[in-house]
């Protein structure tokens, strides 16, 4: 019993830490409070394609347009969103470490079988519940 009850730990584990970065792989939010780390690796992925002096050139351009902070504050948001955008189709081991629940998921349920399980069904049991109960809510939510 104690595998399934790992797993489920695991999968909420997931989508509390997909939460924290922002909800990356649906409605990206810039608001959440680790949703710098999104940006961050969006914009290395732009720097890679070298396309990112391209969007912060726009941003500066729109910055100087700004006479209100709430003006300021809108840009910045807006620009985050665009970076991301822009980069979320260019990501590859991103998608590994956060940018993809279930990727994502993976890692933690192996994370999580190293420190609590034993054997190899112990680890297949915690990969399996754990991806169930990420696919369950991430319907429900």
């Amino acid at each position: 019993m104690e595998p399934f009850i790992i797993g489920f730990l695991a999968g909420l584990a997931t989508l509390f830490i997909s939460y924290l970065i922002g909800n990356p792989g649906s409605d990206f939010s810039p608001h959440e409070i680790f949703s710098r780390y999104t940006i961050w690796l969006a914009e290395e992925r732009l720097h890679l394609l070298q396309t990112f002096h391209l969007y912060k050139k726009q941003y500066n351009d729109q910055l100087k347009n700004c006479n209100t902070k709430a003006c300021y504050e809108t840009v910045k948001l807006e620009h985050k969103k665009m970076i991301y955008q822009a980069a979320e189709p260019y990501f590859t081991w991103e998608r590994a470490v956060g940018m993809c629940r279930i990727c994502t998921g993976v890692w933690i349920a192996i994370l999580t079988w190293l420190i609590f399980g034993h054997g190899l069904v112990s680890l297949i049991v915690i990969i399996l519940i754990s991806h169930l109960t990420i696919r369950v809510l991430n319907r429900i939510l």
